[in-house]
């Protein structure tokens, strides 16, 4: 089963399906959805049609990976595996993901997502943008030190002016200061020793109308998400 992908990509996964004798689905071939509200979905493909299918999960892009997920529940029945519609609705509908478009808090509204590369990045910006209508008013950001630094930094910029650095309480953390140079020179960056520090300064400069996206490592996603439960 595939997702759309680049042309080189669906070369490359096409080339390996026939080398190895796998039957191979690809959306907006053999399956496609299209987009009918806000989380929810029209599916058509292997045999059957789906209407108003509801995902927890937001943003496009998980509608998308939603859609995936139910073809790959109907090429099951190739191999005798039968999964009803009211138990994919039910899965789907269910479906929990921390830190993943996760609004643990409102007033102000506090995102976790997280995001570790550029493309995810990018995602979460426009996920943003649907939701809220609005960029983020604050971005706290921390990651560890073994990831794309470069284009995950620069389509971060892109969510918030207002940029605080951390770093989670973990040793591949990269420091506030060696990830602040990753940053353009437009942003308006801020430096914190720790997660619970960044959230206290982004909460000392937002109102009650405010965003704070925190992204990033999962590991400042968790540490955000423990703070943020004790204090409600």
């Amino acid at each position: 089963m595939t997702a759309a992908q680049p042309p080189s990509v669906l070369r490359l996964i096409r080339a390996v399906a026939k080398k190895n004798g796998a039957r191979l689905f690809e959306a907006g071939k053999h399956f496609r959805f299209s987009i009918t509200n806000d989380n929810a979905f029209d599916y058509c493909g292997l045999g059957e049609t789906l209407r108003d299918v509801w995902v927890r999960l937001g943003g496009e892009h998980q509608v998308a990976n939603a859609s995936l997920a139910v073809a790959s529940c109907q090429a099951l029945r190739h191999y005798n595996i039968a999964i009803g519609e009211k138990a994919l609705r039910i899965g789907l509908g269910n479906c929990r993901w921390p830190a993943r478009f996760e609004i643990i808090s409102k007033k102000p509204t506090i995102i976790l997502d997280g995001a570790q590369n550029g493309a995810s990045m990018q995602a979460l910006r426009k996920t943003i943008k649907q939701r809220f209508g609005r960029s983020a008013l604050w971005l706290i950001f921390g990651i560890a030190k073994d990831k794309e630094l470069a284009d995950t930094c620069r389509a971060a910029s892109l969510i918030s002016e207002n940029i605080i650095v951390t770093k989670a309480n973990n040793p591949r953390a990269m420091s506030p200061q060696r990830l602040a140079k990753y940053f353009p020179s437009t942003s308006r960056m801020f430096m914190s020793e720790s997660v619970r520090e960044a959230l206290g300064l982004a909460a000392s400069k937002t109102n009650s109308n405010g965003l704070i996206v925190i992204t990033g490592s999962l590991y400042v996603c968790a540490e955000a998400r423990a703070i943020v439960r004790t204090r409600q």
